[in-house]
């Protein structure tokens, strides 16, 4: 989720369970709940280190581990009891703790998930239900922080409401994962996976795939009737067009190193190993043979959206003059803005 939707969230929990408190107070107090529920996002910094490892390796993890939320959150909390000059720490560090853990919580949501027991182990969880950008979430979390601030009681409906939320989305998985199985019964493809990944714009839209090892099948399917209204704002009808009804879904079949042995086998390099434990669905995206560098770039069909430059193409370059394969990327958002990472 993003920082701003952490931070409202944290401060409508603050608001929920506020004491008796003078203004002053009361203002530190939201800023404790809203700083505490954003502070995980601190790891972005770490992306001019080395963006490769913090995509693959390093992002939510160590602020986003239930494990290290004890440390966190008694800083947190020792920072505002200072602030408040309150005679104890206890309900500061608690409220800390609280927008930590709403924080791990909704990013626990998304595919991306989170490594929710570093340092103890770096495996990472995901329920997968929500995108990574969720305008309803959102809505939900300022809304209902905006209406408590002038009725308190208004922070535990909001909170009602974003639960029965999660549950909804919950619901739509279920279906898409049914839609999933039914193209994997319909194949008879023994050893095949299948999954389903929140897209944006809508919680009706997901990308279906079945899939090996050496070829899938993807699909997006709109589990509403309807196309939502965010398709009519200027540069989402393309995006919004992508998903497609349940009665006219269309698979599409590609293999995933397009019948290169090369694309392969550097797929398998150990200067790929943290990309392949990080993608869901890896692919090669293309090979670009100049006259003085060869690159082969993969990326992962889970984060590609419908007429967008994927955001994750690591690759492996060897330019002529050395003959030595190099661990690359292509930027964010560019389409040949290359860089080399870090060895």
């Amino acid at each position: 989720m993003d920082t701003l939707s952490h931070a409202c969230l944290g401060a409508l929990l603050a608001r929920a369970g506020q004491p008796t408190l003078s203004r002053r107070e009361s203002r530190l107090w939201l800023a404790c709940g809203a700083f505490a529920a954003a502070f995980p996002d601190i790891d972005y910094a770490a992306f001019w280190l080395d963006p490769y490892r913090f995509h693959t390796e390093w992002h939510r993890g160590p602020t986003h581990s239930l494990l290290m939320l004890p440390l966190w959150a008694w800083l947190i909390g020792l920072g505002f009891q200072k602030a408040a000059k309150a005679p104890s720490q206890r309900p500061w560090f608690f409220l800390a703790a609280l927008g930590l853990a709403s924080h791990a919580g909704t990013d626990l949501l998304t595919v991306y998930g989170i490594q929710l027991l570093y340092p103890a182990s770096e495996a990472r969880y995901s329920l997968g239900i929500s995108f990574v950008l969720d305008p309803v979430f959102s809505l939900i979390v300022a809304g209902g922080l905006a209406l408590s601030l002038w009725r308190r009681r208004s922070s535990w409906l909001a909170l009602a409401l974003l639960g029965a939320y999660w549950l909804f989305q919950a619901g739509l998985r279920a279906q898409a994962l049914e839609l999933a199985s039914q193209e994997w019964s319909r194949l008879h493809w023994p050893g095949a996976r299948i999954a389903a990944f929140p897209q944006p714009l809508s919680p009706y839209h997901w990308l279906l795939t079945v899939g090996d090892e050496s070829r899938w099948r993807q699909t997006r399917v709109r589990l509403d009737a309807a196309p939502t209204w965010l398709a009519k704002l200027p540069g989402l009808g393309e995006l919004a067009a992508g998903f497609l009804p349940v009665q006219a879904l269309r698979w599409r079949e590609e293999r995933r190193f397009s019948g290169s042995e090369r694309a392969e086998v550097l797929w398998n390099s150990p200067r790929l190993a943290a990309f392949r434990r990080f993608a869901y669905e890896p692919h090669l995206y293309r090979i670009d043979d100049e006259d003085d560098v060869s690159c082969y770039w993969y990326s992962d069909a889970a984060f590609e959206l419908p007429g967008q430059t994927p955001p994750f193409r690591y690759g492996l370059c060897r330019a002529a003059a050395t003959g030595d394969w190099r661990l690359s990327r292509l930027r964010m958002w560019t389409e040949n803005d290359r860089e080399n990472m870090p060895e």
